[in-house]
Order: C-alpha cells, then sequence, then structure tokens
C-alpha cells in the first residue's frame, strides 16, 4: 500500500492476487464488501491521481481500487479466468474503467462525493456488472460480452445518466433511479433480454429497445413526473409500463413479432401511447387516478385493443390496422371520452361508458364491422361516422338501415345519437 499526501497527486501500482486469497468466481463478489482487507488485499487508496499497472494473467485475479479526496483515475483489465474488479470512488470527480475478459467475470463500481464516470464491459463470459451511484451527477455506462449478462445500475444522489446495452446471450438489465432527474438507456441485444427500469425521486427518463429475441421490458415510474419509452425488437416482446406519484407519459411500440403491451396509469395526469407493429399484437391500457389519455393503434396483424377509464375524466382513442381487430374501451367513473375507429378489415369494437357523463364516437373503415355501445348510468352521447351501407338498432330494435352487408351498431343506454 503507497500513502503519500493528504491531498497530493501521486501514482498507485497495483498487482493482481492469485492463489487462495484471490476472488475467483461472479459469486464470490460479496466477499469484496464483506472483508476486503484479507480478500483483496493489498488495496491502493489514491489522493488526487491512480494509475494501476495491472498485470492479467490465466488464472481468476481480484482486483480492488478506491480513490481518495482528489480526482481519481482508476482501470482494470480482467485476464483469461473469473475475475472479480471492484472500484471506490472518492471525494473528488473520478473516473473508473474495468474490462472483463474472458471468463466468468464480477465488476463493481461505486461513486463517491463527486459527478463520477463509470465504464464497465464484460468479456466472453457470464459476466456480473454493478453501478452504483454517489452524491454527485454521475455516468454509468455498461456493455455486455459474449455470454449472459447480468447489469446492474444504481442512481445516487445526484443527476445521473445510466447506458446499458446486452450482448451476444440472454442478458439481464436493471436500472434504478436515485433521489435527482435520472436518464436510464437500455437496449438488449441479440437474445431473449430482460430489462427492468425504475424511476427514482425526481423527473426520470427512461427508453428501452430489445434486441433479436423474444424480450421483456419493465418500466416503472417514481415520485416525479417520469417519460418512459419502450420499443420491441425481432421476436416475441413483453413490455409493461407503470406510473408513478407524478404526470408519467409512457411511449411503446412493438415490433415484428406477436407482442403484448400493458401500460398502468399512476396518481398523476398520465399520456399512454401504444402502436403494435408487425404481429398479431396485444395492446392494454390501464389509467390511474388522474385526467388520463390513452391512444393505441394496431399494426398489420389482427391485433387487440383494450382500454379501461380511472377515476378521472379520460379520453381513450383506438385505431385498428390492417387486419380484423379488436377493440374493447370502457370508461370509468368521470366524463369520459371514446374514440374507436376501424382499420382495414372486419373489427369487432364494444365501446362502455361509466358512470359518468360520456361521450362514445365510431369512425367507420372500409370493412364490415361490427360495434356495440353501451352508454352506462351517466347522461351519454353516441357521435356515429358511418359510411353508405349501415345497419343501426337501439336497444334491440332497428331504427336505421341504409343498404346490406355493411356495418351493425347496436346501442344501449345511450340517450342521444348522432349519425354523421
Amino acid at each position: 500500500m503507497n500513502i503519500g499526501t493528504a491531498y497530493g497527486n501521486y501514482t498507485n501500482t497495483l498487482q493482481p492476487l492469485t492463489g487462495a486469497s484471490a476472488v475467483a468466481s461472479a459469486s464470490q463478489l460479496a466477499q469484496c464488501y464483506q472483508g476486503f482487507n484479507s480478500a483483496l488485499s493489498p488495496i491502493n487508496w489514491g489522493s488526487g491521481y491512480v494509475s494501476p499497472a495491472i498485470s492479467p494473467n490465466f488464472g481468476g485475479n481480484a482486483v480492488a481500487q478506491a480513490g481518495g479526496w482528489g480526482n481519481d483515475w482508476q482501470a482494470a483489465v480482467g485476464g483469461w479466468g473469473n475475475d472479480a474488479i471492484a472500484q471506490w470512488g472518492g471525494g473528488g470527480n473520478d473516473l473508473q474503467r474495468a474490462w472483463g475478459g474472458p471468463g466468468n467475470d464480477a465488476i463493481a463500481q461505486s461513486g463517491g462525493w463527486g459527478n463520477d464516470r463509470q465504464y464497465a464491459s464484460g468479456g466472453w463470459g457470464n459476466d456480473a456488472l454493478s453501478q452504483f451511484g454517489g452524491w454527485g451527477n454521475d455516468v454509468q455506462r455498461a456493455r455486455g460480452g459474449w455470454g449472459d449478462d447480468a447489469i446492474g445500475q444504481r442512481g445516487g444522489f445526484g443527476n445521473d445518466r445510466q447506458v446499458a446495452r446486452g450482448g451476444w446471450g440472454n442478458d439481464v438489465i436493471g436500472q434504478s433511479g436515485g433521489w435527482g432527474n435520472d436518464v436510464q438507456r437500455a437496449h438488449g441485444g441479440p437474445g431473449s433480454d430482460l430489462i427492468r427500469q425504475s424511476g427514482g425521486w425526481g423527473n426520470d427518463r427512461q427508453v428501452a429497445r430489445g434486441g433479436w429475441g423474444a424480450d421483456a421490458i419493465r418500466q416503472a415510474g417514481g415520485w416525479g413526473n417520469d417519460v418512459q419509452r419502450a420499443r420491441g425488437g425481432a421476436g416475441n416482446d413483453f413490455i409493461r409500463q407503470s406510473g408513478g406519484f407524478g404526470n408519467d407519459r409512457q411511449v411503446a411500440r412493438g415490433g415484428f413479432g406477436n407482442d403484448v403491451i400493458r401500460q398502468h396509469g399512476g396518481q398523476g395526469n398520465d399520456v399512454q401511447r401504444a402502436h403494435g407493429g408487425p404481429g398479431n399484437d396485444r395492446i392494454a391500457q390501464r389509467a390511474g387516478s388522474g385526467n388520463d389519455r390513452q391512444v393505441a393503434r394496431g399494426g398489420n396483424g389482427s391485433d387487440v385493443i383494450r382500454q379501461n377509464g380511472g377515476s378521472g375524466n379520460d379520453v381513450q382513442r383506438a385505431r385498428g390496422g390492417g387486419g380484423n381487430d379488436r377493440i374493447v374501451q370502457a370508461g370509468g367513473q368521470g366524463n369520459d371520452k371514446l374514440v374507436a375507429t376501424g382499420g382495414k378489415g372486419n373489427d369487432r369494437i364494444t365501446q362502455r361508458g361509466g358512470s359518468g357523463n360520456d361521450t362514445l364516437r365510431y369512425n367507420g373503415s372500409k370493412g364490415k364491422d361490427r360495434v356495440n355501445i353501451n352508454g352506462g348510468s351517466g347522461d351519454d352521447k353516441a357521435v356515429l361516422n358511418l359510411g353508405k351501407n349501415y345497419t343501426i338498432i337501439n336497444d334491440g330494435k332497428v331504427v336505421e338501415q341504409h343498404g346490406k352487408g355493411g356495418t351493425t351498431v347496436r346501442l344501449r343506454g345511450v340517450e342521444d345519437y348522432v349519425v354523421k
């Protein structure tokens, strides 16, 4: 261990451990935190600038680096075995870089009191990468390699930026916001990946994208006004977005497979947008306790769209795509507005108003749609934009019929309707 002046800049030399005292696998990473003086000794404590010289060998290496009160630079390179690398920031604006080599490596980086930057990259193995923010505005970047990797990023007390990218395997990516206004970005690679993003106490922004596999993306808002964006890849993907306590915005888009998209509003006035891609997709949107806005659109397949209102005055808009789609809209306790538009196929559309004074609108399309509109318990109104051939049945009786074989609209519990 080299010890210089209290606040001076100097160079430390760090040698990897081998033998019985080395951490040989990712499962032993907990030892790095429990007793690093024995498991990872010696440790270099920098106080301004750290430049370790590491010579990887063909065994399992254990490396520990700790920053001091200055602006430190830490770099570690794993070897051909199962390596364990731990880096701790100090009181300055630190830079941490770690590369895992061939093997199942474990890398842990922790920020300190300054505005830190952390970079971690896995190699040819099943790696575990962990990054923890500190008290400053930190930047965290992690990239998986050729294996089934696990990436975890947690924000601290500042406005942090997290970027994670999976590699060629079935990867798991987890990102958690802290106390600031954080930005989270995650991209799955080739493989069936799991991406989890959760907001913190600030106004966070979450962006996730699936890769070439059956991916699962889960985004959860926090206490602020959050923005969530998710996009599926080439497989059959699952996307779930949940609002928090603020006014959140959720945007989801399916990829080239048969995708499932679920959006749940929170406590604020939320906006939900979902678009199914090529494939037979299922979209479900549920409003929260605020005045929410829901927009959903089907793709080229035969899609299912379901929208549910909450306790506020909600707006729901749904449009069918190129297939034979199923659209179900249900208002909640407020004065809701429901708008459904058929696509190119023969669609089935159901609209149910809730306990408020609702407006239910149907826009016809080129297909022969079957439409059921139930106003509910309030003073409701139906607005029908129909073509040349249609039939209207109100409370079991045919009230209007133009042509044959067109769209059929059934009304129930509607105090007034208008045909345009």
